[in-house]
């Protein structure tokens, strides 16, 4: 990502999106955000529960930020098709933390998630 979208990023997370929420897709695994506390925004991942495979939250602190269950939008009508999981979050709090979400199959244990997103955030007042 360039620095000018990121600067973006962050012009948009701090102006808190009241009438808008901010959506943060694969491609912005990786990134690092700063936004005020009660700020909103989306994680919105590709999925394809149908698979086994589901988003889950692997790490983030509470006292930043609470990231909500996952809902699946399909991309269509069709049985078994791809679509999105989508996480809701809220800044609840000042502080830095990671949100880790990992790609898996809930049932085996010890194996490493097929993809693993994360973001760097810090909750401001």
């Amino acid at each position: 990502m360039s620095c000018r979208a990121g600067f973006v990023l962050f012009l948009l997370a701090l102006a808190g999106c009241a009438a808008k929420t901010l959506t943060l897709s694969g491609f912005n695994s990786g990134e690092s955000s700063i936004m005020k506390v009660g700020a909103h925004f989306d994680v919105a991942l590709p999925a394809n529960p149908t698979t086994g495979f589901h988003w889950q939250l692997a790490e983030a602190d509470p006292g930043v930020v609470v990231v909500g269950e996952p809902f699946f939008t399909a991309r269509g009508d069709a049985l078994g098709v791809a679509g999105t999981e989508t996480f809701h979050c809220i800044v609840t709090g000042e502080g830095q933390t990671r949100i880790v979400l990992v790609y898996r199959r809930p049932w085996e244990e010890g194996v490493r998630p097929l993809r693993v997103w994360y973001l760097g955030l810090e909750g401001v007042r």
